[in-house]
């Protein structure tokens, strides 16, 4: 699943978002996207 040009990995995984890696696991995350 692409977005926004990141590559962005469900289900507790590492998520990319404008070069930043965002850890999940089953939460909520909150992240300002700049579009």
């Amino acid at each position: 699943m692409k977005h926004g040009g990141a590559v962005v990995k469900h289900g507790g995984a590492v998520v990319k978002h404008g070069g930043a890696v965002v850890k999940h696991g089953g939460a909520v995350v909150r992240a300002v996207v700049r579009s």
